[in-house]
């Protein structure tokens, strides 16, 4: 590190600095250099308590705008003798300065008072300083006041005006023995390790260690399904806390299909066509029915369900994916035309949100919505969050003979002509 401007010989006297009356003393830069700390020849009177050092541009000739660095030293630990010492100031990150620029060491004691004060040992006789001088502030700085006679003792420290070009540490050389790079050393290492098939599986090890754990524990969905062994899980590892409905619509017989004008549900191999009529409000719709209340979507259980569906047209249409009921209570999904939204019903009351940007309903998607009971309800597309709605949520459970719908699905035209919906698989889950 390197002195760069300094006056560090000729104090004959000394300036005072506490409260609002902050005590500067202005250089002239002569290269482009990084300053890192000052030194100051300094002593105190009472205890003046931190005395902080800072840097400041200048505008004409005086202190101005923000600190562009500063440091701290306490006031008690600085002499009493009215001598002064000579004490280090580190300026944290420091400033590089540009070449022949005026800058200002500013100091203050702003908790300090006429009996507790930080002083400044200075020349105020002949000074011979040429490229600045002292200037104080009785105002924390907002007006300064110079003194083209006076000249404070002070030394700035920092390091050179930085390199033309910036080296990259992963191309130097590995050692002054080796010419292979580090980027080219750490690759070879990591490419050996890895094709090691012996690494970590030594007593003490992690794979040792992993291997021999009567528990292993894994993040959740990280176990796939090639390395689980057909028949290898007994019955007793199973929880049967959780009803899981699933249908590839291999069937539709205990289904409810209704239709009005023409309508149509049709089965075909592992998919289903839901059908209007060409006549205006014609409409088709399935629904998965129980025989009775309690066998259905019980908003108390924590349901969720997923569709897999396409729309054929994007237009004149209204379309329900739903758990639950479409027109009482339920959640899933609406398409009206061309738009999609994610929907809940309480009481017949529906809250939508458009979640149809980036979706092309004449596509095959996975629509799925997830119901946190009282808490919110999550609405998903191809696993992708799109919305979530979190107030005037069904909260009942299945308790009244016309909420008895695990899935239903319909669609319906608003103007003549034929509308199709095709569905292929559908699944819900919900606590037992």
């Amino acid at each position: 590190m390197l002195k760069y401007q300094h006056y560090d010989t000729g104090d004959d006297n000394d300036r005072d600095g506490w409260g609002v009356n902050w005590m500067a003393q202005t250089f002239t830069t002569q290269t482009i250099h990084l300053i890192a700390k000052v030194k100051l020849k300094l002593f105190r009177v009472g205890d003046p308590g931190t005395v902080i050092v800072s840097i400041k541009a200048t505008t004409d000739d005086e202190p101005s705008g923000a600190d562009l660095c500063s440091g701290e030293i306490e006031g008690n630990v600085i002499t009493e003798d009215g001598g002064g010492e000579w004490y280090e100031i580190s300026l944290g990150d420091g400033f590089t300065f540009n070449k022949e620029t005026k800058y200002a060491i500013v100091v203050k004691a702003p908790d300090g008072d006429t009996d507790n004060k930080i002083s400044w040992r200075a020349d105020i006789t002949d000074p011979t300083y040429a490229r600045g001088y002292y200037c104080v502030s009785s105002n924390s700085g907002e007006s300064w006041d110079k003194y083209a006679t006076i000249d404070c003792m002070f030394e700035e420290w920092g390091v050179g005006e930085p390199a033309p070009t910036t080296v990259t540490w992963g191309q130097l050389s590995k050692s002054q023995i080796s010419a292979e790079k580090i980027e080219a050393a750490i690759s070879r290492l990591i490419a050996a390790h890895n094709d090691d098939s012996d690494a970590h599986i030594g007593e003490g090890r992690s794979l040792n260690s992993h291997k021999t754990q009567e528990i292993l524990d894994h993040l959740v969905n990280s176990i796939v399904e090639d390395k689980l062994s057909d028949q290898c899980v007994a019955n007793e590892k199973f929880k049967f806390n959780q009803f899981k409905l699933e249908s590839y619509f291999e069937s539709i017989d205990g289904w409810t299909t209704a239709k009005l004008d023409s309508g149509s549900v049709t089965l075909a191999l592992a998919s289903v066509l839901l059908a209007t009529g060409a006549t205006s409000l014609s409409w088709a719709r399935l629904s998965g029915e129980a025989f009775e209340e309690g066998n259905a979507a019980d908003y108390l259980k924590n349901p969720r369900f997923i569709v897999i569906a396409k729309a054929l047209a994007n237009t004149s249409q209204e379309i329900f994916l739903n758990c639950g009921s479409w027109d009482l209570d339920g959640f899933g999904f609406k398409i009206v035309n061309g738009t999609l939204y994610a929907l809940h019903l309480k009481d017949t009351d529906e809250y939508t949100t458009d979640i149809s940007v980036g979706v092309n309903i004449l596509e095959w998607h996975r629509y799925k919505a997830i119901y946190t009971s009282g808490e919110k309800i999550e609405f998903y597309v191809d696993d992708i969050l799109r919305a979530t709605h979190d107030s005037n949520l069904p909260e009942d459970g299945v308790e009244a003979a016309d909420e008895i719908n695990y899935f239903s699905y319909r669609i319906k035209n608003t103007a003549a002509a034929n509308k199709r919906l095709v569905l292929k698989y559908c699944v819900l889950q919900q606590d037992t």
